[in-house]
């Protein structure tokens, strides 16, 4: 046991600053059986912390009536309609936006939303009347591969429309890692059904530096700017950012 004070201006060397530890030794410790005392039953404890998880996230109930510029909506977040400032914005503190990579945050819902479903859907059609160019082995390995990163893209994403609590933009990352990969894969595929091989290097080096350059154009805004945010107003590639001014905030 030990007793300390949080205060910056004391030392360890201070009057004021107190150490008390205390030391308890018995041999019988060693041979004590703590299974019986902190013994849990998985099902159970598994059942009642997502209870009690979820009464505690019912209870953070947005205000309609006030604008936060941290909060935003499920359906906003694919497109990184609204961004979320992290910190304090004065022009010498340290600054973050929960930005990251635009373009593959983008990329990856378009794949998500619009050309894997439509592929599917073309797929099933092709192979319903008999015309598919694809052989039942690319088939096989494209459906296991993809109904895997497509469902866990879903099930980490969908259920946020349904909750009553404040939510937040990092709330989509678990999904958006899953939507990355699936770009990842489709983009794969792409070129090894449509591209001769040997355009599938240059092409795959020119997607990495485009993703490369994007990625250090926003490095300031992930891993911390100190400066006046004005100088980053080149980066507001959408209006409604709140980069450098916030368009909602009323003074």
């Amino acid at each position: 046991m030990s007793e300390l004070i949080c205060s910056q201006k004391n030392t360890s060397m201070a009057e004021g600053t107190l150490w008390n530890v205390e030391q308890v030794r018995d041999k019988r410790f060693k041979n004590a059986n703590y299974q019986k005392l902190v013994k849990r039953q998985w099902l159970r404890d598994t059942v009642w912390i997502n209870r009690e998880m979820a009464r505690s996230n019912n209870r953070l109930v947005p205000d309609p009536d006030r604008y936060k510029v941290i909060e935003s909506s499920a359906w906003s977040w694919p497109f990184l309609i609204y961004p979320m400032r992290m910190g304090a914005w004065k022009d010498d503190s340290i600054k973050y936006y929960e930005i990251g990579n635009p373009i593959l945050w983008w990329a990856s819902a378009i794949c998500c939303i619009f050309v894997y479903p439509a592929q599917i859907a073309y797929m099933l059609v092709c192979h319903r009347r008999k015309c598919s160019s694809w052989k039942p082995a690319e088939i096989r390995q494209f459906w296991d591969v993809t109904k895997l990163l497509w469902g866990g893209w879903f099930t980490h994403y969908v259920p946020f429309f349904f909750f009553g609590r404040v939510l937040y933009i990092h709330h989509v990352l678990p999904s958006l890692y899953f939507g990355l990969l699936l770009l990842a894969f489709e983009i794969q595929c792409a070129m090894r059904w449509y591209m001769p091989a040997r355009a599938e290097w240059p092409v795959a080096i020119v997607i990495i530096a485009i993703s490369g350059y994007v990625f250090y154009l926003f490095s300031p805004l992930t891993f911390g700017w100190d400066r006046p945010i004005k100088e980053l107003a080149h980066l507001q590639w959408l209006p409604t950012w709140n980069l450098v001014t916030d368009p909602h905030l009323v003074l």
